[in-house]
């Protein structure tokens, strides 16, 4: 019986690449079959995984605010502000405003231009990402280890420090009316408010998603009562998953200490 190989296991005359073609020389060295390993490449080890699963450590300072850590294995890290606030926390006066300020989150600050804050991030290859819920709000960072105190730094400013620019509002505002009109041609996008509504009573009754009346009423002032009745240190934690918890309390305690402990009213 004789047996035949398959063409692309078999040895294969070297062909001039189209580049020695056209301008001459060597075609350059043949590459083994597909079968067999390439001389001289190095295969790096898998990275060992640990004996025992990482442990959270919390660190509470002395204002109330919290900081933990979990120290993962790999090159990327994660890092969040939480603020326990939300559409629960919201009055009459402020409805609407956690939907609204997820959606200002990372632009202006006291000490950064909406510009200024984008480039930072994209210099270090920062993903941004903000939420909001009926009970808490995050912002979060995702990164290289290496950048670790950009990334701290430029979180608690954006977090603590907007600026909340009237005009940054309302194009915010507009462009979330219209994806509320779009919501609306949909009464299944909101059936989750109306089971809360339903099974409610204020508190996490209340709406998630800002109205139309809500949104045209809102600017800088009514945002910035809200986060300074409710961004307190008591309110707050950041934790972060792959970083040191020394490193990351060395780099987080002086921001977040500046954090006021008590309700500031206006």
């Amino acid at each position: 019986m004789t047996q035949m190989s398959l063409p692309a296991l078999t040895t294969v005359s070297a062909k001039p690449s189209m580049m020695s073609a056209l301008f001459g020389g060597s075609s350059g060295k043949t590459m083994p079959r597909m079968n067999e390993p390439v001389p001289g490449l190095a295969i790096p080890d898998p990275p060992v995984v640990p004996a025992t699963a990482p442990h959270t450590i919390v660190t509470t300072l002395a204002n109330g605010a919290k900081i933990a850590s979990e120290d993962t294995a790999g090159a990327s890290l994660a890092v969040g502000m939480y603020i326990a606030s939300g559409s629960k926390n919201e009055t009459g006066f402020t409805t609407g405003s956690s939907h609204l300020l997820e959606r200002m989150a990372f632009k202006a600050t006291m000490h950064r231009t909406t510009f200024r804050v984008t480039r930072e991030a994209e210099v270090i290859g920062a993903n941004l990402l903000a939420s909001a819920s009926r009970e808490q709000m995050a912002y979060t960072v995702d990164c290289l280890k290496t950048n670790l105190p950009e990334a701290i730094e430029l979180l608690a400013d954006t977090v603590m420090n907007p600026k909340l620019h009237d005009h940054e509002v309302a194009d915010v505002a507009t462009a979330l009316k219209l994806e509320m009109a779009e919501l609306a041609a949909n009464p299944a996008n909101l059936l989750m408010e109306a089971v809360h509504a339903v099974a409610f009573e204020g508190g996490l009754g209340l709406p998630l998603v800002a109205t139309g009346g809500a949104l045209a009423r809102l600017d800088g002032d009514t945002l910035a009562h809200f986060v300074s009745t409710n961004y307190t240190a008591p309110n707050v934690v950041l934790a972060a998953s792959g970083c040191g918890h020394a490193e990351l309390v060395a780099l987080a305690e002086p921001l977040l200490a500046q954090v006021r402990i008590y309700i500031q009213h206006k």
